[in-house]
């Protein structure tokens, strides 16, 4: 991850993992294995914090001129990062998947998608992608920090894994169309 990035819910930037070198590698693999020992993340593991940003276009005081950007934790960032490249040696994914990948555009696999939704709602069947649990978001304004809501449909923008997961479900759905 490149430095000076503005931090997350935990406030550690990432510089501080870097300056703790081999002792900071050790102190996250411990609290890797813990995780995955007990099935469970920090407490706010899942927390990000949103903030608005002016895209530089145009007037201040239109709404549209802005951007939202998701600030997620960099230990969390860390651990998704270790946890997308075991996924990654277990897993293939076909030439056909066209999102999150490489030099692989996503317009043609959302209106591959979309079909998909289409042929469900025909039927009167649901179809579902559940992509979360237990995570949520709060945001920054002018007048401070709006409390913690839950996230349940998306996908987490700043996730490392998220991105990944996503590719292999509609590698598993696409077996069956």
């Amino acid at each position: 991850m490149g430095g000076s990035k503005a931090v997350g819910p935990d406030n550690i930037p990432i510089e501080v993992w870097r300056g703790l070198g081999e002792e900071g590698i050790h102190w996250l693999t411990n609290l890797f294995n813990v995780i995955l020992r007990s099935s469970r993340c920090q407490k706010n593991g899942g927390l990000a914090h949103l903030s608005h940003c002016l895209k530089n276009k145009g007037d201040a005081q239109v709404c549209r001129n802005y951007r939202v950007i998701k600030l997620l934790s960099h230990t969390m960032k860390l651990w998704e990062r270790v946890i997308e490249k075991r996924i990654r040696r277990e897993t293939i994914i076909k030439e056909n998947q066209f999102g999150f990948m490489i030099g692989i555009s996503t317009t043609e696999a959302i209106h591959l998608l979309r079909r998909l939704m289409e042929k469900y709602r025909e039927r009167n069947k649901d179809l579902h992608l559940d992509m979360y649990d237990r995570v949520s978001t709060n945001i920054h304004t002018p007048m401070g920090m709006i409390e913690s809501f839950p996230i349940k449909v998306g996908l987490h923008q700043g996730s490392a894994l998220n991105p990944f997961i996503f590719t292999v479900i509609m590698e598993e759905i696409s077996k069956y169309i």
